[in-house]
């Protein structure tokens, strides 16, 4: 049980980490398009 809490708290950061990379990418190629960056 100690093994797969331990697992879904890394499954969580990933995630967590993989959403802000996937936000912060989405804002930049935005302000690509509109000329901002």
């Amino acid at each position: 049980m100690m093994v797969n809490s331990e697992n879904l708290a890394n499954l969580d950061k990933v995630a967590f980490l993989f959403f802000l990379y996937a936000f912060y990418r989405q804002g930049y190629l935005l302000g690509v398009k509109l000329g901002k960056v």
